[in-house]
């Protein structure tokens, strides 16, 4: 089940994957909408009779700038796709999750690029196969004794 809030973007990447990989849908949602995402959770419940793994990506940039430059309406939209969109999701997903007694949850995050960048031994960022690796091992039973833990993908960034 893929969901995104940019509706042409996503039939796009799901058109990508059915040719690719097999069976996907798509749902255009706002994570930052509770009776969205519960729907989502339902929906992906209905079509594949569980929810085996839930990776949380959905985030915006939001205002970069100086904080006197931020409008209050910006602000709220980023907080709450990144923060609130994250919390919603791990709720309703964890419903399902806690009834059939196993899945996984793994919710990611990134920061600026051009601090990514600046901060990076390799001077870039992580690619998004680098990433989706990470992630797939996270959902997959490999790391079936990991919770609740941060992996930083940071190409050792918090090492220099």
């Amino acid at each position: 089940m893929l969901l995104d809030a940019n509706e042409p973007l996503g039939k796009q990447v799901a058109a990508e994957i059915r040719w690719k990989a097999g069976e996907t849908f798509f749902l255009a949602a706002d994570v930052s909408d509770e009776v969205q995402v519960g729907a989502l959770v339902d929906a992906t419940v209905e079509a594949f009779g569980r929810l085996d793994a839930a990776p949380n990506d959905a985030g915006i940039t939001g205002a970069i700038g100086a904080i006197q430059d931020f409008d209050l309406e910006g602000w709220m939209r980023t907080l709450n796709t990144n923060l609130t969109g994250v919390f919603l999701c791990m709720k309703h997903e964890r419903r399902v999750v806690q009834k059939a007694g196993r899945g996984s949850i793994v919710n990611t995050s990134s920061g600026v690029e051009e601090m990514i960048r600046a901060s990076q031994p390799g001077g870039r960022p992580g690619t998004a196969d680098e990433i989706a690796k990470s992630v797939v091992w996270l959902c997959s039973d490999r790391s079936s004794f990991v919770s609740g833990a941060s992996l930083a993908m940071d190409g050792a960034a918090v090492c220099r």
